[in-house]
């Protein structure tokens, strides 16, 4: 994504700000993890496009911890897990972390179930090791 000021926020978003989002980063992974897998064009600026492969992906994911999807920004916890009403009253709001963590947790076990089913004994040893 080229670089931005949010109308909203007044912050500026880029490549590496969605990077760093739990969303965002789920999105890499189902990607990833998808059997229809297709490397993403990223717009970094007007007249620079690339691919992130995954090899990219992977390098710049693994062995950090900190770059898991569940380590992410969410706006939920931004907000510090409240939001108003129209009326005014406060509500409680649950934290994505937990919601992107069994998501990706889902999708990695359809994934493995895949590969095992279909005896790619070349990508479930990567898999299993991640």
């Amino acid at each position: 994504a080229p670089s931005a000021v949010h109308t909203g926020t007044g912050e500026v978003s880029n490549f590496w700000t969605w990077r760093s989002r739990g969303w965002c980063r789920l999105e890499e992974w189902a990607n990833l993890l998808s059997s229809r897998h297709h490397p993403p064009l990223v717009v970094t600026e007007s007249n620079h496009v690339r691919t992130v492969g995954v090899l990219d992906f992977l390098m710049d994911s693994f062995p950090r911890p900190e770059a898991a999807a569940s380590q992410g920004d969410f706006s939920c916890c931004r907000l510090d897990h409240k939001a108003i009403a129209r009326d005014g009253t406060q509500l409680a709001v649950p934290c994505d972390r937990e919601r992107v963590q069994g998501i990706l947790e889902d999708m990695w076990e359809v994934r493995l179930r895949f590969l095992a089913n279909s005896r790619n004994w070349i990508m479930m040893p990567a898999l299993l090791a991640a």
